[in-house]
């Protein structure tokens, strides 16, 4: 059976709708192009908006945020023959699991080598058994996250690591929006409608209300399904 998925074109009709304007050129936004990028914006914000949701309802989470396995893949990491650098995909949220595909092995994380795991760091070069997350680097043309594999990487060697993570809501970028989705549960879809609208405040009193209700809402059902890590 069928199910309705809202495209790109009709988040921004229902927005215009719900605001008063007839088009976004005549809305404050200006162009449907800026409203595109404001829908992204919250898209990818989701997590932390979720996380305010849960902590006003008494809900701490402390040092930890929320993940949403809608959002769980894999996917091989880039590496390069004699290098210990794997870098992580371009929508890089956090990890699940990594796995060393040649020797058939999980591949754990580890923090502080320099201090804590001198034996680690000083190891002959071998097979992957441990991986340090470092910042992000331009690797190429790509601005991406930086992990670093321990022991260090045999000549001649490619390392083949598997990386199970959650990733990042991909973006809606607007050249074709009649096909173009939001990335995200089909139960859920409206919350890029509600957030971008919520987060304009172009609508005020009870109006204003009803969407920041309606926002919290959908919110809370998207808190239900989130793990934290």
């Amino acid at each position: 059976m069928a199910i309705l998925r809202l495209t790109l074109s009709n988040l921004e009709t229902e927005i215009l709708r719900l605001s008063g304007y007839a088009a976004s050129a005549d809305a404050p936004w200006t162009s449907s192009a800026t409203l595109y990028q404001i829908i992204n914006r919250y898209m990818q914000q989701l997590s932390i908006r979720a996380a305010e949701v849960m902590n006003a309802a008494g809900l701490p989470l402390g040092r930890q945020s929320l993940r949403f396995d809608m959002w769980r893949t894999q996917v091989a990491m880039t590496t390069t023959s004699g290098s210990s650098n794997a870098d992580f995909p371009t929508d890089y949220d956090h990890y699940v699991s990594f796995w060393d595909n040649t020797n058939n092995r999980p591949v754990y994380t580890i923090e502080d080598v320099e201090r804590f795991h001198p034996k680690i760091r000083l190891k002959p070069a071998g097979p992957p058994e441990f991986i340090n997350i470092r910042g992000f680097v331009i690797s190429g043309s790509t601005w991406v996250r930086r992990g670093i594999l321990y022991p260090s990487t045999p000549a001649s060697v490619t390392p083949s690591i598997n990386l199970e993570y959650w990733r990042l809501p991909a973006i809606m970028p607007g050249s074709a929006p009649t096909t173009e989705y939001p990335d995200i549960d089909i139960k859920l879809q409206e919350l890029a409608i509600y957030g971008p609208l919520v987060d304009l405040k172009i609508v005020s009193g009870p109006a204003y209300d009803r969407l920041v209700a309606k926002e919290k809402e959908l919110l809370l059902e998207l808190c239900h399904s989130a793990k934290a890590a």
